[in-house]
């Protein structure tokens, strides 16, 4: 199995077959149920927003931040931000309200889990520690992804896309979900059903293209599942830049 960790286009949306002939194999039905589109949740959504963090580069792109703590933020290694190295500022903006900028410094990189983690020395970034109160990914639980599709090429917009986790973690600390991912959706945040964060968007499974008895594309987003880091796991990497948890009487 391959996983994409970055495309170059946006692919089309998946299509779902007008006819089905005959008996559908059972291991099909059960990708088939996988696949299927699950509904975005909108009062979900309202209570998501106000942690969409962005920031930019050359190409005015925007790429998501997600804040864990008051302080710190995190977002993804791969592709361009390999550029990125340890005492780096990166100016992040809220999505809610783009006059609200916020600076922060680059504290820690870990390439095993695709992450950079950002911290914020003035401002905060959320009114609670997000990730203390972190949903455990399971397999069969909904959640939504958050994240700044890419449109026509150049420009990106907070896109939210629900799908089912589908898989228990893998060797490489991922669970796979069944929302896919489009360019742009790469350091996305995903959310339980009750507004918990569950972890980071990351890559994208790489899987044949296919087509239905009508020749239609029946590939799922751009390929596959997507790769999600869950929270617990980045939890456990940057303890050591974790506010110490309150005394309980």
């Amino acid at each position: 199995m391959q996983f994409n960790v970055a495309s170059d286009k946006a692919p089309s949306r998946p299509s779902t077959p007008a006819d089905v002939e005959g008996p559908t194999p059972r291991k099909r039905r059960k990708i088939d149920l996988e696949l299927e589109p699950v509904p975005v949740d909108g009062d979900l959504v309202s209570r998501i927003s106000q942690y969409a963090w962005f920031y930019t580069k050359e190409n005015n792109v925007k790429r998501s931040a997600i804040p864990v703590t008051k302080t710190l933020a995190i977002t993804y290694r791969h592709g361009e931000n390999k550029d990125f190295a340890k005492g780096d500022c990166i100016t992040l903006s809220s999505y809610q309200n783009q006059q609200v900028v916020v600076n922060t410094c680059v504290v820690l990189i870990d390439d095993s889990l695709d992450l950079i983690l950002l911290q914020s020395k003035t401002a905060e970034l959320c009114d609670r520690d997000l990730i203390m109160d972190a949903a455990q990914p399971n397999k069969g639980m909904k959640y939504i992804l958050m994240g700044y599709s890419v449109i026509h090429g150049r420009t990106s917009h907070i896109s939210f896309s629900a799908g089912v986790i589908s898989s228990d973690i893998t060797s490489r600390l991922r669970v796979l979900g069944s929302s896919g991912s489009f360019k742009g959706d790469s350091g996305g945040s995903c959310w339980s059903e009750d507004g918990r964060l569950i972890g980071m968007q990351v890559e994208t499974e790489k899987i044949p293209h296919t087509t239905d008895n009508n020749g239609r594309p029946a590939s799922p987003a751009s390929g596959g599942r997507c790769g999600i880091i869950p929270i617990t796991n980045i939890h456990a990497r940057i303890g050591d830049f974790l506010p110490p948890e309150e005394d309980v009487d």
